[in-house]
């Protein structure tokens, strides 16, 4: 049986100082049948460049994107890559500075399989991380139990009053995907990773895996 294809969209920014670690640990997944997109909002530091880089060195998994834009915050750079790259089955979310687990995709794939009894129903999984700091020491090793969330939270009645959810943890169906692009009003929308589990809970299903799947790093570069 034929794999799924997982797109991966990461938007960089100034992403020099980590963005190689992070890319290295997506390309060194379990789950080997992916693509990565990568997308820079016009840095003034070397990101570009090493964007092109990996591109270069591994054309078949890696698309370097070039929007021409400059989006000026994140919400609008993956909602801008996500209308744009929304036709792969699964779809995840990629921030510069984290680093993913070998088996992330693999274990968020496994959790989507188990909950998606119909593609054409919207579907979203996220999962906790363990937050750490610059050099890469732990400060938690669950962001969920740190900031006093319940990833299983996840009723539109819940959401609608607190995001719950994490960006960078979230895989998606090409479902979600289509109805996330759909046109809103330009304030409609705070945060996409918000925006996707409302869409997710009120049109279609989102579950929780509780487990770490990766680490989200805390620096005072941060957006």
């Amino acid at each position: 049986m034929e794999k799924p294809k997982v797109l991966i969209l990461l938007a960089a920014y100034n992403g020099e100082a980590y963005i190689r670690r992070m890319i290295a640990s997506v390309l060194d997944q379990s789950y080997g049948d992916f693509q990565l997109v990568l997308s820079d909002d016009c840095s003034t530091d070397a990101t570009a460049r090493i964007l092109e880089e990996f591109a270069q060195k591994d054309p078949a998994r890696v698309i370097h994107y070039r929007s021409g834009q400059r989006f000026g915050c994140a919400q609008k750079h993956f909602m801008h890559l996500l209308s744009h790259f929304h036709d792969a089955p699964y779809i995840m979310f990629c921030d510069q500075d984290d680093v993913w687990y070998a088996d992330k995709i693999e274990k968020t794939l496994t959790m989507m399989s188990s909950m998606e009894v119909d593609a054409a129903v919207p579907a979203l999984v996220h999962t906790d991380l363990r937050v750490v700091d610059g050099e890469g020491k732990q400060i938690a090793a669950s962001f969920c139990a740190h900031s006093a969330i319940d990833g299983n939270r996840l009723h539109l009645n819940h959401l609608l009053v607190q995001n719950v959810v994490t960006g960078c943890t979230v895989m998606i169906n090409r479902s979600l995907a289509e109805l996330a692009c759909r046109s809103v009003g330009s304030n409609a929308m705070q945060m996409h990773d918000w925006w996707l589990a409302l869409l997710a809970s009120c049109c279609g299903t989102a579950a929780f895996l509780d487990e770490v799947t990766m680490d989200y790093r805390q620096h005072d570069h941060n957006s």
